[in-house]
């Protein structure tokens, strides 16, 4: 388990990689930041999400510009409508593309960009070497609660007999426990169904603060996930507004995106 990771930047576009992920020379990854787009929210920034603060000509001007940075202009991207959901969905040659329902997505497809998009929860990519598919996942509160990143995992291992143990795991910026305030009901929900949930929280002057990323590391190693091949980006969203949206300190405001693909 590793914590190796680079800022990088290219056309002034700053972006964060994973540097276990940078061998595979086929493999094309990247967690976003908000610095230097063309959105007003209300500084410059590069916005990557459709939403009622910004217009769909800045979202575009953005996405230009992120994709150009990375050399994946002319390929497909795949942004799916994401709820907080346990649903995942693999892309084939033939899948509609319009109107994607799915917290997970996976793939053998080349050119196909896999993005999520975030202010918080957190992105987690995914590549299997040997069978060359990759996946991504959003988890937030609810997807981790509803174990997002094992179903799509299990999916993934089920239909194409790899083994957990050789996947390559991705976790990107997201909000840390020590700004992650969580009440008494959502409390009792983890409690109730992950009973190693107990293990990551912790009280604080009459707070609770849930440790999102580590309940994630749980799961992965319930799956057998070896812990050389798991990699975090471990930056707080909330902390870090330099760099991230975050809902939880801003309300209503712009989305990163993360994105996986194969050249």
């Amino acid at each position: 388990m590793t914590g190796s990771y680079k800022l990088l930047e290219k056309n002034n576009i700053h972006y964060f990689s994973i540097t276990q992920f940078e061998k595979f020379p086929t493999i094309i990854h990247a967690f976003s930041t908000k610095r230097t787009g063309v959105s007003n929210l209300p500084f410059e920034a590069l916005n990557l999400g459709y939403c009622n603060q910004d217009s769909r000509e800045n979202v575009i001007a953005n996405r230009n510009l992120f994709f150009t940075a990375l050399s994946v202009e002319n390929f497909k991207l795949i942004s799916p409508v994401q709820q907080h959901s346990d649903s995942f969905c693999e892309i084939e040659e033939n899948t509609p593309l319009d109107n994607i329902t799915a917290d997970g997505l996976f793939t053998l497809q080349k050119e196909f960009i896999l993005s999520i998009q975030t202010a918080d929860c957190f992105p987690i990519i995914i590549y299997e070497p040997s069978a060359e598919i990759i996946g991504i996942v959003h988890a937030g509160w609810k997807g981790v609660l509803n174990e997002i990143i094992i179903k799509t995992i299990t999916a993934i291992t089920d239909k194409y007999n790899v083994k957990p143990k050789n996947l390559m795991i991705g976790i990107g910026p997201g909000i840390q426990q020590c700004c992650y305030e969580i009440k008494e009901d959502v409390l009792e929900l983890f409690e109730k169904q992950l009973p190693y949930a107990k293990k990551c929280i912790r009280y604080e002057y009459n707070k609770i603060k849930l440790d999102l990323l580590h309940l994630l590391l749980f799961q992965l190693w319930s799956l057998r996930v070896s812990h050389n091949t798991i990699n975090y980006i471990k930056l707080c969203t909330h902390c870090n507004s330099r760099y991230f949206f975050s809902f939880r300190r801003e309300g209503p405001t712009g989305r990163l995106m993360s994105i996986i693909c194969k050249r």
